[in-house]
């Protein structure tokens, strides 16, 4: 019901990731995207007026802990292969920006779960039914 298809396209337009992400969370938009193997997660970061920036996340054990409740939304960002992707609203694309290290992390305001206290859509025993792993 709050799956969709994502692309993430480098910035001369080729596809680097194309899945089905369920929602997780909501708040005033999604906040938390999964995909349906478990292996990537998108993680809301900021947003202004032109486009908004994801936490882009590989991990499979990571996010597993997390839909068990074994680990939090920093976790995935911190402990997995993070990068830095952007909605852009103009184009309606997301756009893949840069991979992070530990040191360009340390310059953005971390997700913790206090700043996500939207609705969950999916029962983490749900999701857990919903996707591939």
């Amino acid at each position: 019901m709050f799956d969709y298809k994502i692309k993430i396209e480098d910035k001369e337009g080729n596809i680097l990731l194309e899945n089905n992400f369920e929602i997780l969370v909501w708040y005033y938009g999604p906040r938390v995207m999964i995909d349906k193997t478990a292996n990537f997660s998108l993680i809301w970061c900021s947003d202004d007026e032109e486009s908004e920036k994801w936490f882009l996340c590989e991990s499979h054990t990571v996010i597993r802990d997390y839909i068990l409740g074994k680990g939090t939304m920093r976790d995935i960002v911190l402990k997995s292969k993070t990068s830095l992707c952007y909605y852009d609203f103009k184009n309606g694309k997301y756009i893949f920006e840069k991979d992070l290290t530990e040191d360009d992390l340390l310059k953005f305001e971390l997700p913790h779960e206090e700043s996500y206290l939207g609705d969950v859509y999916k029962k983490k025993d749900e999701l857990l039914k919903s996707i591939e792993i």
